[in-house]
């Protein structure tokens, strides 16, 4: 599932070519790096939160809609939070989205440097992430959407 903002934002920084004189390009790019982190994982929790609520399509109770809006959101995107919240929705929902991740597969490593590079820039440590590396991360963790979106509707 990829995410539209944030191909964009990887695109622009891409095409940028700075030309000014107050800021050293490696700040630059650290800037860069970090709002990179941040804007993909707010995407992702938005992404995760969209998916349960588009499972619901049946359901008309605006008082359910709005109980399962404040009570199914992902508290973090840690794996094996993820693996536990799924696991919610019945042990087959949770085993399919265990088998589609794997344990060690890239896109399962790499969703979890994202997370981590993430909360170490939120948290005021920094990255020592790359604007590349960043880029591969999103690049193989936006798998775990798709593995999510179809284990939540098997």
């Amino acid at each position: 599932m990829r995410i539209n903002i944030i191909d964009q934002f990887i695109e622009s920084c891409k095409n940028y070519k700075y030309s000014g004189d107050d800021i050293s390009d490696e700040k630059l790019k650290d800037m860069l790096v970090k709002s990179l982190l941040i804007l993909i994982y707010a995407e992702f929790e938005k992404c995760f939160n969209k998916l349960v609520l588009d499972r619901c399509p049946g359901i008309t109770d605006i008082s359910i809609l709005e109980f399962i809006k404040n009570n199914s959101s992902i508290r973090s995107l840690k794996l094996s939070s993820i693996r536990g919240f799924i696991g919610q929705f019945g042990e087959k929902h949770k085993n399919e989205f265990n088998r589609l991740i794997g344990e060690n597969s890239p896109c399962a490593l790499n969703f979890e440097s994202l997370r981590n590079n993430r909360n170490s820039v939120a948290h005021g440590d920094g990255s020592s992430a790359t604007f590349s590396e960043v880029v591969q991360y999103y690049q193989d963790a936006h798998l775990v959407l798709d593995h999510f979106k179809k284990a939540l509707w098997m």
